[in-house]
Order: C-alpha cells, then sequence, then structure tokens
C-alpha cells in the first residue's frame, strides 16, 4: 500500500503547478519511508521552483532526523556530479542543517576550493528572501552593544573633563552620539552577508569566509555611501591632509577589526567551542561576545600601548584613550551582532560528532 501510494503521488509530484507539487511534499512526508524520502530530497534539490524547494528542504531535514542514512546518502551523492554546481549548493545547505540538528554526516571528499565555494554559497541558501527588513536584522543587537560598550568611554570622558561645564556636557552628548551611530552602521555593513555558523558543513572553510565577508563587507558598504553622498571627490582632492593624521585608513582599520571581532566570536563558540552547553542560547550568546570582544579589544589594546609609548604629549595620550574607548564600544557592538546572527540557527546538538 505504501509502495502504491508512494506512485500516485509521484504523479502528482509532476504537476506543473508548484502549490500542488508542494501538497504532494506534504503527503510524502507523512508515508515516512526510504522512497518518499528519495522523492522529497530530489525535489529539494532539483526542482526549479524556488518554494517547492524550501517545501521540500524542510520535509528532508525533518525525514533526515528519522531516516539520516538514507537522506545523507541521496544528497551526497551530488557531489560526485561535477556538472551540477546548483544542485551541490542546495545539498550543502541541507547537509549543514542536518547536522545542527546532530545527524551525523560522513567525511565527503571535496578539494579546498570546492570547500570555500559551498561555504560561501551557504549565505543564499539560508536567505533566500533577503529585504530591507533583512538588511537591518542587526541594528539593534548592534546598537545595544555599542551603547553597553561605551560606559567606558563615557567615563572617561565625564572624569578627564573637570569641571563639567554646559559646553563640555555637550560634547560628550555629540561624541557618545557620534559613536553610537558610528557603531550600529558598522555592525550592520559587517554582518550583511555572514551565515549562522551552525549551519555550515565545513567550518574550517567556512571561518575563513566568514572573516572575508566580514572584512569586505565595511569597506565595500561604506565607500558606497561616500559615492551616493558625492564624497569621493572631496576626499581625493583632501587626502593629502589626512595622511599624516591616518584617516584614510580609518576604514580598512574597521574593516579589520570586524574580521577579528568575527573571528573571536567564531573560535568561542563555533567549531571550537570553549564551553559545550547547547541547550542555553543566553550562554552561547554571552560565550560569543566575550570571545569576539577578547579578540577586537585586544589588538585594541596593543594598538593603544603602541601608540601611547611612541607619544610626544599628555595631549595625545588623551586623544589615543579616547579612540581606544570609543572602538571598543563598537567592538561590543560587532561581537553582539555577530551572535545574534549565529542565534538564528539551532545550537549544535550533542549528538553531533
Amino acid at each position: 500500500m505504501a509502495n502504491l501510494s508512494t506512485t500516485i503521488i509521484e504523479e502528482f509530484l509532476r504537476a506543473g503547478t508548484p502549490q500542488i507539487r508542494k501538497n504532494s511534499l506534504t503527503a510524502l512526508a507523512i508515508l515516512d519511508d526510504d522512497e518518499s524520502a528519495r522523492l522529497i530530497a530530489n525535489t529539494a534539490i532539483h526542482d526549479e521552483d524556488l518554494s517547492v524547494r524550501e517545501r521540500a528542504a524542510i520535509e528532508t531535514v525533518s525525514i533526515g532526523e528519522k531516516l539520516p542514512e538514507t537522506i545523507v546518502g541521496i544528497l551526497t551523492e551530488v557531489f560526485q556530479q561535477k556538472d551540477q554546481p546548483k544542485q551541490q549548493q542546495r545539498a550543502y545547505a541541507i547537509l549543514g542543517r542536518l547536522r545542527s540538528k546532530g545527524v551525523k554526516i560522513p567525511r565527503t571528499h571535496l578539494p579546498w576550493g570546492s570547500r570555500m565555494w559551498l561555504a560561501g554559497s551557504m549565505f543564499f541558501y539560508t536567505y533566500p528572501v533577503r529585504n530591507w527588513s533583512f538588511c537591518f536584522r542587526s541594528w539593534k543587537p548592534g546598537l545595544l552593544g555599542t551603547l553597553v560598550g561605551m560606559i567606558p568611554f563615557l567615563t572617561y570622558l565625564v572624569f578627564s573633563n573637570k569641571p563639567i561645564t554646559l559646553e563640555t556636557s555637550g560634547l560628550i552628548v555629540l561624541a557618545g552620539m557620534g559613536i553610537l551611530t558610528l557603531g550600529t552602521l558598522i555592525t550592520i555593513f559587517s554582518t550583511q552577508f555572514t551565515t549562522p555558523i551552525n549551519f555550515q558543513l565545513r567550518r574550517s572553510a567556512a571561518l575563513v569566509v566568514e572573516l572575508l565577508v566580514s572584512f569586505l563587507c565595511p569597506i565595500v558598504c561604506s565607500l558606497l555611501i561616500l559615492i551616493v553622498l558625492g564624497l569621493i571627490p572631496l576626499l581625493w582632492d583632501l587626502s593629502y591632509r589626512f595622511v599624516s593624521s591616518g584617516v584614510p585608513l580609518a576604514i580598512p582599520m574597521v574593516a579589520l577589526l570586524a574580521a577579528l571581532v568575527r573571528l573571536g566570536t567564531l573560535l568561542a563558540f563555533g567549531r571550537f567551542s570553549l564551553v559545550k552547553k547547547p541547550k542555553v542560547k543566553t550562554w552561547n550568546w554571552f560565550v560569543q561576545v566575550t570571545g569576539g570582544t577578547l579578540a577586537g579589544g585586544s589588538i585594541l589594546a596593543i594598538s593603544a600601548a603602541l601608540l601611547i609609548a611612541d607619544a610626544e604629549s599628555h595631549q595625545e595620550n588623551v586623544t589615543y584613550w579616547i579612540g581606544f574607548l570609543a572602538s571598543l564600544a563598537v567592538t561590543v557592538g560587532l561581537a553582539c551582532a555577530f551572535a545574534r546572527i549565529d542565534s538564528e540557527a539551532p545550537p549544535i546538538s550533542e549528538k553531533t560528532s
């Protein structure tokens, strides 16, 4: 009866209407056998309609927890077919989700370049719908993280200006608002193409991809904004005045900071978990924010120490300290934003090898 039911449903799976095919997938998932699993997995990989593939991917992950050997075998076979790059990307994305659910995925030999390519494509299959709301999804953790990180910054400004006057109070408020705005924007830029680390099948390749996109996104987004605002010609004409102050290096240095913070979050909770408490998302978030802040903060501390040691006056010391504390506030915001992205995936199951 099960085979006859599968045969009948399979006919509907070839229908030209996407909704009929999606209904057929739901019916196949109810049968819950090897043949229905094969049909659902093949649909998730080969169907031309995005909505049908999404439904099939959801059902594939659900069945894969019950029939892991069948599903994993079907998906890993795609990697042997060199002429189907899109199908390989789809299979990689589903296998990554299965791994996050605790399904053991056997090692599949893939060239390093292919691993990087598949890890990079994971973003587009994790987020098929990318609207304005998606683009700004990290603004809130970035804002709150930067706000918390500004406590040492504001404290230093308050106690380094004695007595406090109306003018200095206004400057402190403006400085705080500026850092808060800058930190939020940087977190939005840096997380545009990041992917939850738990959804990645090959964590080593994903680590490299995540660092690259975390570094490149702030540079590209910042330059695009400058171009839109028409500031590129102005900066170009005045660039010779800024060389001595290091202003031209601000954008790449911020991008480097973002990459270092991302490295810290990945090392703290990713492939190399410091503490394994997979069922406590709050703890995972805390571990990642701490790791990212320490990674970015350590580099900032070393840079500040070297600059202060080379300073010739007390005024320069004050400037370096203000820059360090302001950058530290941005660092905390970045760590919170990256942790927010990773929280979109379920924590790594204890069953995962």
